[in-house]
């Protein structure tokens, strides 16, 4: 890994099953860092696609924005430092839809290594 960075993504759904239109889901992920030294200008980066609406967010470390894009700024993460962020989603159309996270760093952007998918699937 470049510069000592990695990062290991989790994420997880509230939903055991399928949810229906309407029913909020509240999704987490976890940012560990990995590596061997600090990584600084932090972010994690959550994409909500059509068929999901952002409710609410929260991440502890740092700040948050956006709506479909939910960026989570969290600062410099230091080596084995982890970060949770929490969104809560309304299922607003049926299908499969997928949430994806991601981390990265000034010094560590190769969001290929550092993702995770959540799949949710909402019924009518």
């Amino acid at each position: 890994a470049p510069w000592g960075n990695a990062f290991a993504v989790q994420a997880s759904s509230s939903a055991s099953g399928p949810v229906r239109v309407g029913d909020q889901v509240t999704y987490t992920a976890t940012v560990k860092n990995v590596g061997e030294t600090g990584a600084p200008g932090s972010v994690v980066v959550a994409t909500l696609p059509a068929g999901l609406t952002l409710v609410s967010a929260s991440a502890g470390p740092g700040s948050w924005g956006g709506n479909s894009l939910v960026i989570c700024e969290v600062g410099r993460l230091d080596a084995g430092a982890s970060v949770t962020m929490t969104l809560v989603a309304q299922a607003s159309q049926p299908g499969t839809h997928a949430v994806t996270v991601y981390a990265a760093s000034e010094v560590y952007d190769r969001p290929e290594e550092n993702m995770a998918t959540v799949q949710t699937e909402v019924s009518r």
